[in-house]
């Protein structure tokens, strides 16, 4: 029997109302319409909220539904590449910090560095240890949104203010 049949039997079966069963979710009455339907599939904590409501187990809501089991491994698969992902993102720039460290340091202790270029190179420093940080959290947007800020502030600072790429004018003549 598929999850969608389940779930409206059972609602019918309680005398609930999807409005009911939505307030009980904090959720919209078209979602559980969405569910009885078989055009979405409601979460893993709905469905535990769902058991709970309806007074069955988990279990017993998913037996024979391959189509949400399936549905559910999917989202576990995904889940698993997405951590696997964040892991590889978050080493990666733990390197270019590291990397940035080791190649800068050289440079502004060759040269006499004003204050200005130290607090720049410090706010450079903040900057990717916050997309660093940023990356370890577990949201694909928060991800994709870090990805797209550290392109945009890695060309910014690169270009513009990264005192390595701006030598100071020679205080004596120049040829």
């Amino acid at each position: 029997m598929q999850i969608g049949i389940k779930l409206k039997q059972l609602r019918q079966h309680q005398q609930l109302t999807q409005a009911d069963v939505a307030d009980e979710l904090k959720l919209s009455r078209k979602t559980i319409s969405s569910w009885e339907n078989d055009r979405s599939y409601p979460d893993v904590a709905s469905l535990i909220t769902l058991s709970d409501i309806y007074h069955v187990t988990v279990d017993e809501l998913l037996k024979g539904d391959q189509s949400m089991i399936n549905h559910l491994v999917e989202i576990d698969r995904q889940a698993k590449r997405t951590k696997r992902e964040q892991g590889y993102y978050y080493w990666i720039n733990l390197i270019f910090l590291l990397a940035y460290i080791v190649f800068s340091i050289p440079f502004l202790s060759l040269r006499v560095t004003s204050g200005l270029e130290l607090l720049l190179f410090a706010a450079w420093l903040a900057v990717i240890i916050t997309m660093l940080v940023s990356l370890s959290g577990n949201s694909e947007n928060v991800k994709t949104k870090t990805m797209i800020d550290a392109a945009i502030i890695f060309v910014f600072m690169m270009v513009f203010i990264d005192p390595i790429f701006f030598p100071k004018p020679c205080e004596t003549k120049c040829d």
